[in-house]
């Protein structure tokens, strides 16, 4: 290790010795900032389920894809998917999986995904168009969704007849008098 230094010394001088360690450590310094300012935190709440992560991925889609985070075009997602990340404040992105309901209505069964909380925020947003009077039957309006639940929709029709009826009746003339 001696004969290194004093080889060192005899072709540069301790200036310049000094020069090159700074600019090693700066360089280095540097790279680490660029390094630290390129990753971005991240929060993904997934079904309520909270990931944590740093990455160095700038969209939305990558940091899902390196978390191998699927979504699909019925999903919830709180942000696009092409949506820049950002470096100073955290990033926060909420995805709810939708799922599968199985409803009968009017006769006809009919499958449609939701990532909806109960089944009347289901129904409200879902494909079908329910007049006034409905009635759900397996189900209330305020039970949660579930994977492959099945309820039908009863419509409720009023009708108003009218019937002309002769009503039998005597007729009794009587005098003043």
């Amino acid at each position: 290790m001696i004969l290194f230094t004093e080889n060192i010394k005899k072709y540069f001088s301790l200036k310049e010795i000094a020069i090159i360690l700074a600019a090693i450590i700066i360089g280095v310094s540097v790279g680490f900032c660029v390094f630290v300012s390129l990753q971005h935190d991240v929060i993904i709440s997934y079904n309520g389920e909270e990931i944590k992560s740093r990455s160095m991925k700038t969209t939305v889609e990558g940091v899902l894809k390196e978390n191998n985070i699927k979504v699909s075009s019925d999903d919830f997602i709180s942000v696009p998917l092409y949506e820049l990340l950002e470096n100073i404040r955290g990033n926060i992105i909420e995805i709810k999986t939708a799922v599968a309901v199985n409803v009968v209505c009017k006769g006809e069964k009919r499958t449609f995904m939701t990532y909806r909380d109960t089944v009347k925020e289901a129904l409200d947003n879902g494909p079908f168009e329910l007049g006034e009077s409905y009635r759900l039957e397996g189900v209330s309006s305020d039970d949660k969704i579930t994977e492959d639940m099945e309820f039908k929709i009863l419509e409720i029709t009023k009708k108003t007849v009218s019937e002309e009826v002769p009503i039998p009746r005597n007729v009794i003339n009587k005098k003043n008098g």
